[in-house]
């Protein structure tokens, strides 16, 4: 029987450049007592450079399924446990990212992509203002406007 942990608490890591599921199972497997879970960044890079990420790039969406599943099922093989996101602070809002934020389009596609995240096995993490389906910025804003660093640097060259 295993010895129960000192405190009563949950660890989580980011490895937004570990690609390899068996480098990242060694994180989070139990017997490690390191990690509990990690969030997996694969999906943030379906729509963008992995060196350049505010570049975008085509897409389609048996990209984005692929790399869901390659997580969802690589995590369990190795005994591990999935952090499920698909915004955070670092990364643009799901409702413009991946659907349509439209007047015509944003809630079918807030609740599309609710359904896709709430769905998949881990624990969910959701962002403020995610579940109003909360949009990028408008369009319309000039640069000053924006106060994010990369985005600033990126413009700047």
């Amino acid at each position: 029987m295993e010895t129960p942990p000192e405190y009563d608490i949950v660890t989580v890591g980011e490895t937004p450049w570990t690609h390899d599921p068996a480098e990242l199972a060694r994180y989070v497997i139990p017997s490690a007592h390191e990690l509990n879970m990690v969030f997996t960044f694969h999906h943030m890079d379906v729509d963008g450079a992995f060196d350049q990420p505010l570049i975008p790039r085509k897409w389609n969406l048996s990209e984005l399924k692929t790399t869901i599943n390659k997580w969802q099922t690589h995590m369990h093989a190795y005994g591990g446990w999935n952090s499920v996101f698909i915004e955070n602070h670092d990364q643009s809002r799901s409702v413009s990212r991946f659907g349509n934020d439209s007047d015509q389009w944003r809630a079918l596609s807030a609740n599309m992509l609710a359904m896709l995240h709430i769905s998949q096995s881990g624990t969910v993490y959701i962002y403020q203002g995610q579940e109003i389906a909360m949009a990028n910025v408008p369009r319309t804003w000039v640069i000053e406007e924006y106060k994010d660093v990369a985005t600033r640097q990126y413009w700047t060259g």
